[in-house]
Parts: structure tokens; C-alpha cells; sequence
């Protein structure tokens, strides 16, 4: 049996115990999914769009972003990234939805949205399915992101049912049922603008506050809604304020009946009764998660909490779930429990995974415990690995193992002794190593996550593992060392433009058998008429590439492919290129700044007049009027991508006159971003030929005035 001694291990003064380990790597227990290493983003967080947060994202694995962030889910109105009347938190100017999945794009993350479920636009009532349904039409008809999971709501059973109301519910019902019921509207609402999209539905977590409390949350909103979701959310912080203990967190996910396993069965017991034919499609997703339910203390940033994060997530996803995402990306300083019963010198709690620089933190973006814990489950496999069966005859070293992609196999050991090194006598089982392997450690002592290469590993060796500590061990296959490799993906897979206009997708590359270089980015096959660049033109993690198709480009579909080399590796990936011909609208005027104008709904329920304008100059003041008819329609609503800086009103009578001015002293910096205009319909299809615009703008010094019609 060869000996890993040469892991970095605590002082040799403490303790030593023993632990068998066997890994079958025959024994598939699932695939993990695309979906499955998440982290909350909020809109409020000054720190969303720093420069530092993708590749530091990237880096530890993310594979999924929830927005716009928790209870302000409930109480936020995505059309004018604002906080809606009468609700208090924050919305930042900056964070609106297009910022957001410009943040998730650079990762290569997949976007989890919550609609808001408690609060409509005016703040004098429950949600509005019709609010939410134009969020989906915006994302996926009008920009084409191709969002999928959606979540009605974030923790609706804490509206005031059973007594606690932290969470916005403006509806004049609060129970189950009520929730089940509109739960079913906003999906047949939302469907029915991009029925591809999924549907999530809000329960307690089985074994948590208010499960068990009548009338029962979990199958009274499943009895009403079962048929027409696509995934149970679920939020789970296993412990209370100031009631926190290491051992109890540490041992939380393995729980016989509170644990992880536990939850899932009960879980998918209510799914098989409740869903009926559509139950077999129906996902579990863990859409928040952390250590404690709210007050987070000094347990929060130490290294217990990496280790339950890390079990915690490949737990789940060992149990079957689609996706686990830790609250959140930055949270700020809470001064919680900082008994000295727990492990760790901090006398403050962050639930961020990086510091926000606030309230006598460390500079912005620092590292947190809880990001080295992502950032290890990450290291034991990613999209497409496969967890496999592994035990442990200590019940203090936890394991899990992933037969990897590229022919590896990595094992994750947690060691849940304070005191005590742990010798774990590892055999395998249905792979066979070549002997190579790299050694990933997360101590008390070290700042991060530190390699070591080592050799000479066969079907059994033993590793030292320090006191609370992390250790991921990855193993090449049989066929020799696992060659360096990446693969490239794009997202979105497809784009659509016009004549003169400009897009963007993300190329990200996905690294495999510890490659960590530079990658040079090239595309062949383009139509003609269109260019592209990438920026950067090389990267280690994802570029953006732009494409901008010229007036002479001919229209159509067709696809191109992008290539990725780095020395003698190379690999490829295909993007799908919709151009439609240019056919700009009736009207006068001139200026730096190209007006676009589509009606992106005709009718006759509802109608959508869109305004996209793109400059490469900058434009010191703004006003759009659009101008419609009000014959057989009524008003609906407006939004704009440019955020907080254009202020939006409207007036009633012949005509609906929809207006959004640039605030002074704002600026629209060089770009693009869409005015939108909505109206409902009566069933009779109104006359469209009146529908027009104006624009009246100042840039480089002059005022110039374009218009057209739709």
C-alpha cells in the first residue's frame, strides 16, 4: 500500500486515527448535472460587477447564478430595476437584468431567475403573472438568452400563514393552496410565451420550519400546481441563531433523519404523488443554502463551513438533485454568534463565499472560507462526471468520488476531527490508476487551496488527512497521465441580428487533465458581410465574441465554427447566425445613433412596440416618445435596459404616449439597449399603421431629432 505522506497535514503533536475507505467506481450513483454548483447573486451587491468576480467564479467551479436575490425577489420589479412602492430593500442602478447576464455569460453559468411572486408593479397587490411572462418575452423572444428555470417566488411560505413574515406577499390569501393555484397561472402566463422554459414552485425544506405545521405548505401547494411544474425549490440552512454547533453543522448532511437523504425522500414522495405523469420530470433544486437561517456568526468564515458546504453540495447532488446554490457571491459583515465553542478567531459572520471591503472587512473580493469549499466539490467533478459509491468506516471522514470525463477519478475527504490526522486506507475498485495523480488540500493553516503532484499510485494507498481539513484527490486512468485538454462552448448557441447590427456569446473553456493554459480564439466559415473579434483575443477561463454583421450581409441562417488552440491542443465549437434583412421603418432625420424599431408582440391580447438604440458615441440627454393608439388596447406597461437613469412616464387618451428621458446629469455610454412599450389587447386586433416614435438626443455637443414608425 503506498503512502501519500507528503500531504500537507497539521502539527505532528495531535493525534492520529485510521479509516478504511473503498471507492467502486462501477457503481454510478448519477451524472452531475450542468446545473449543479450554484451561488446567489443579489441586485442590491455594489460588488456584482466587479472585474475580479468572473474569473474568480470560474475558478471555483460556479455552473449556475440565481437572481435577483432572495426576499428581494419578491419585491422587485425587473423592468425599472427598481424596488417596487411601498417595499423596503435595494435595487443598484447598476444590476439590472442585462448586467446580471452579462456577469452570468462570462462565467458560462447557467442564469436561475426568481419572478416576483408578492408584489405587482404598483405595489398594491399579489405578483402579476402578465409582469413576469414579459420578462420571459424579453429574455428569450427580445434578447434571445435563452433562460431557463424560473422560480415563482423565494420562500412564500414565510408570508405571514404561519405567523413569521419576512417575505412580501400582497396577495389577499396566503395559504398553500392559494400559492399552488396562482402558481398554475404564472406558468400557463409564462409558457406561453417560450413553453421550453421551466417552471420551479417554492417548498419547505422536509424537517424544517414551517414543514410539519398545518396546513401542510408542501402538499397543499403541490395538490394545486403538480402538473404544471419542472422543479421543487428548496431552501436549507440546517441550524438556528446562536445555536450553532461544529460537530452538529459537520454532521448535518449525513443526518439518518433530518440529512440530506432523508429530505430528498420525502421530497420525492411528494413529487410521485402529487405530480402524476409530469412527476418523472419534475427536478429537486436547492436554490439557497448556508449554515445558519439568518444572523451569520463567526462559524460562517471558518473552515467548518467550507467543509459543510462542500459535503453539503455533493451530497445533494449524490442524492439526485439538478442543483445547489450557496447564499450568496457577497453578503457583508453580521455580527452573530462568536462563542468560542466554535473553531476560528473571527468575531463577525459573512455569508458571502468573497468580502465585500465593508464594516472592517478585507479589501472587496477577498476569499472566503466558503469559496475554497466550492471551489474543492468543484475539483471533484464538473459537468458530465459521473459520482460513483464510496464509504468510510469512520463516521469523523466523509468521502465522495466522481469518475471523471477524461478517464480520472477523484476522491474528496473530509475530515471531521477538530483534533485528530486521519490515515485513510483507500482501495479502489473498477478503475484501475496509472499512478499519477495531484493532491488538492484546504487546511486551517493555508490561505487557499494548495497541489501537489505526486506518483506511484495503484489500486490501494493510504493518505494522512488533517484535522478539519479538505483533501481531493485526482487520479489519472490506467491509459497513462491524463493529457491536458479543454473543450469550448458558446452561449448563447445561436444569435440573431439584423442588417448593420451587432452580438455577443460567451466562448468558455471548460479544462481537463490539469490544463490551465492560454487560449487563442479564431472563427471560420463566417458569412459574408460579417466580422468578428474576441476580447480578450486569448484567455485562461472565457472570452466575449462579437459579431457584426454589415448592410450587404445577405440574410438567413447558417452556422460557423470558433476554434480554440493553445500550442499543439486545439478544440472547436459551432454558433448558429441568424441575419434578417434590414428593413428600416418610415421616418426622417440623421444622427450618430441608429435606431431600430420591431413590434415584438402584435396581438390581439397583447402588444410589445421596441426601440433598440445603439450608439458608439456618447449621448448627454434623451428623450423617446412612443405613440400609440389606444383603439382596442389598454395599458400594460414600459421598461428599458438602461437602468435607473432614464426615467420613465406615460400619458392616456387617443393615443398612449410612452416616455423615457435620460436624467440629468446621466450618460448612455457607448452601446445598445431597448426602449419597450406594452399594451394589452381586447381580443380585437387593433390597428397597428399609427404606431410611431421620436427621439430628440444630444451627443458630442449637438442636438439631432430622429423618428419613424413600427
Amino acid at each position: 500500500m503506498v503512502s501519500l505522506a507528503m500531504v500537507v497535514s497539521e502539527p505532528s503533536a495531535k493525534a492520529q486515527t485510521s479509516a478504511a475507505v473503498a471507492v467502486d467506481a462501477a457503481a454510478s450513483l448519477t451524472k452531475i448535472p450542468a446545473t449543479a454548483w450554484g451561488l446567489n447573486t443579489a441586485v442590491w451587491d455594489a460588488n456584482l460587477r466587479d472585474a475580479a468576480v468572473p474569473a474568480l467564479l470560474t475558478q471555483a467551479g460556479v455552473a449556475a447564478l440565481r437572481y435577483p436575490g432572495g426576499s428581494t425577489s419578491d419585491v422587485y420589479n425587473w423592468q425599472t430595476n427598481s424596488i417596487v412602492p411601498g417595499q423596503g430593500s435595494y435595487a443598484n442602478p447598476n444590476n439590472n437584468f442585462d448586467a446580471f447576464m452579462g456577469v452570468a455569460r462570462s462565467v458560462g453559468a447557467t442564469p436561475i431567475l426568481t419572478v416576483n411572486y408578492g408584489s405587482n408593479p404598483a405595489g398594491n397587490g399579489g405578483g402579476d403573472p402578465n409582469h413576469a411572462a414579459a420578462w420571459v418575452r424579453y429574455a428569450n423572444i427580445a434578447k434571445g438568452y435563452g433562460v431557463k428555470y424560473w422560480e415563482i417566488g423565494n420562500e412564500v411560505y414565510g408570508n405571514g400563514q404561519y405567523g413569521s413574515a419576512w417575505e412580501t406577499d400582497l396577495h389577499a390569501q396566503h395559504d398553500p393552496a392559494t400559492y399552488g393555484r396562482n402558481v398554475v397561472q404564472f406558468a400557463n402566463a409564462m409558457k406561453a410565451i417560450d413553453p421550453t422554459i421551466k417552471i420551479g414552485v417554492v417548498l419547505a425544506a422536509p424537517g424544517r420550519w414551517p414543514d410539519g405545521v398545518a396546513p401542510d405548505w408542501n402538499s397543499n401547494v403541490l395538490a394545486q400546481c403538480g402538473a404544471a411544474i419542472d422543479f421543487v425549490a428548496v431552501h436549507w440552512y440546517p441550524q438556528d441563531p446562536y445555536n450553532e454547533s461544529d460537530a452538529g453543522l459537520l454532521a448535518a448532511p449525513q443526518h439518518p433523519t433530518t440529512g440530506v437523504a432523508a429530505m430528498t425522500a420525502k421530497l420525492k414522495t411528494l413529487i410521485t404523488q402529487y405530480g402524476g405523469a409530469n412527476a418523472a420530470k419534475i427536478e429537486i433544486m436547492v436554490t439557497e443554502t448556508n449554515s445558519v437561517s439568518y444572523n451569520p456568526g463567526k462559524q460562517t468564515l471558518s473552515i467548518v463551513n467550507a467543509m459543510f458546504t462542500a459535503d453539503n453540495m455533493a451530497t445533494w447532488i449524490g442524492q439526485g438533485a439538478a442543483n445547489v446554490d450557496v447564499w450568496g457571491l457577497h453578503n457583508g459583515a453580521v455580527w452573530g454568534n462568536a462563542s468560542g465553542s466554535l473553531f476560528g478567531t473571527s468575531n463577525y459572520g459573512d455569508y458571502g463565499v468573497l468580502s465585500n471591503g465593508q464594516s472592517g472587512e478585507p479589501a472587496a473580493n477577498t476569499l472566503f472560507p466558503t469559496y475554497h469549499g466550492m471551489r474543492m466539490v468543484s475539483l471533484l467533478g464538473r459537468a458530465g462526471d459521473t459520482l460513483v459509491a464510496t464509504t468510510s468506516s469512520n463516521a469523523l471522514l466523509t468521502t465522495h468520488a466522481a469518475k471523471q470525463a477524461n478517464g480520472g477519478l477523484a476522491l474528496l475527504l473530509i475530515n471531521k476531527d477538530r483534533n485528530n490526522t486521519i490515515n485513510a486506507n483507500v482501495t479502489l475498485s473498477g478503475f484501475t490508476p496509472s499512478g499519477a495523480a495531484t493532491v488538492y488540500s484546504y487546511t486551517p493553516a493555508s490561505s487557499g487551496v494548495t497541489s501537489t503532484n505526486v506518483s506511484g499510485q495503484g489500486t490501494s494507498f493510504s493518505i494522512a488527512v488533517a484535522p478539519y481539513s479538505l483533501t481531493t484527490i485526482v487520479l489519472a486512468g490506467q491509459s497513462g497521465p491524463v493529457n491536458p485538454s479543454f473543450t469550448l462552448s458558446a452561449n448563447p448557441s445561436s444569435l440573431s441580428m439584423t442588417q448593420g447590427a451587432s452580438g455577443t456569446a460567451t466562448i468558455a473553456v471548460a479544462p481537463g487533465g490539469g490544463f490551465n493554459g492560454n487560449v487563442a480564439f479564431s472563427t471560420t466559415g463566417l458569412p459574408a458581410g460579417v466580422t468578428a473579434s474576441f476580447n480578450p483575443p486569448s484567455a485562461t477561463s472565457s472570452t466575449t465574441l462579437t459579431l457584426t454583421a454589415g448592410a450587404s450581409a445577405p440574410a438567413g441562417t447558417s452556422a460557423f465554427t470558433i476554434t480554440g488552440t493553445s500550442g499543439a491542443l486545439s478544440a472547436t465549437t459551432a454558433l448558429a447566425l441568424t441575419i434578417a434583412a434590414s428593413a428600416p421603418p418610415g421616418g426622417g432625420g440623421a444622427g450618430p445613433a441608429v435606431f431600430s424599431s420591431r413590434r415584438n408582440a402584435a396581438g390581439p391580447w397583447y402588444y410589445e412596440d421596441d426601440l433598440t438604440l445603439s450608439t458608439t458615441t456618447q449621448i448627454t440627454a434623451l428623450t423617446v416618445t412612443i405613440a400609440v393608439p389606444s383603439t382596442n388596447a389598454s395599458y400594460n406597461g414600459s421598461y428599458n435596459t438602461f437602468g435607473g437613469q432614464i426615467a420613465q412616464s406615460y400619458t392616456t387618451g387617443a393615443s398612449f404616449v410612452y416616455s423615457f428621458k435620460l436624467g440629468p446629469g446621466q450618460t448612455i455610454n457607448p452601446g445598445s439597449g431597448t426602449f419597450a412599450a406594452q399594451m394589452n389587447g381586447n381580443g380585437v386586433q387593433r390597428d397597428l399603421s399609427g404606431d410611431s416614435w421620436t427621439a430628440t438626443y444630444t451627443a458630442g455637443g449637438q442636438s439631432f431629432t430622429q423618428s419613424g414608425t413600427f
